[in-house]
């Protein structure tokens, strides 16, 4: 049997158990993966941030592609292949659309990748930590200038 060169995965709803953990047998068939030399590579929405608690079960120690492939992550490295973030003008024109669209929405961006989370006043009490892999207690608060004060990664409403 000729194996792959390559595995890209999704994560959620397709590798991880419905609690987020990597079972035994998936974990296993993705080191027999790797020991052949195939290259896996999750493909997520998630940010760098949201896979911390599942790389190292997982065995990611290479590249992954995140936030819907806005960029790559080596997790090994701790480093970004690339990145595409959306530009402030265009988060303050999203932003301000819909506020006047849906004016109770309330909005969050994420930077760096995914380790910085400015979220709108009112945004944390939306959330749970599984949401974004971060408590909402610490996201840190801004307006609507503050969010699209600087390039994100992905601008979120609620």
């Amino acid at each position: 049997m000729t194996l792959p060169r390559l595995v890209a995965t999704d994560l959620d709803g397709t590798l991880l158990r419905p609690d987020t953990t990597v079972g035994a047998r998936t974990r296993a068939v993705l080191d027999q993966l790797r020991s052949a030399g195939v290259l896996v590579v999750p493909v997520t929405a998630r940010s760098p941030i949201g896979l911390v608690g599942i790389a190292e079960p997982a065995g990611f120690d290479s590249w992954g592609v995140c936030a819907n492939g806005a960029y790559a992550w080596h997790f090994g490295e701790s480093r970004s292949l690339f990145s595409v973030l959306i530009e402030p003008d265009v988060v303050h024109t999203l932003l301000t659309g819909l506020r006047t669209a849906v004016p109770s929405a309330r909005f969050a961006v994420v930077r760096d990748f995914g380790w910085d989370f400015v979220a709108e006043e009112g945004y944390a009490q939306l959330c749970v930590h599984r949401d974004h892999s971060i408590q909402p207690r610490v996201m840190r608060r801004g307006d609507l200038s503050e969010l699209a004060g600087e390039p994100c990664l992905k601008v979120v409403a609620r």
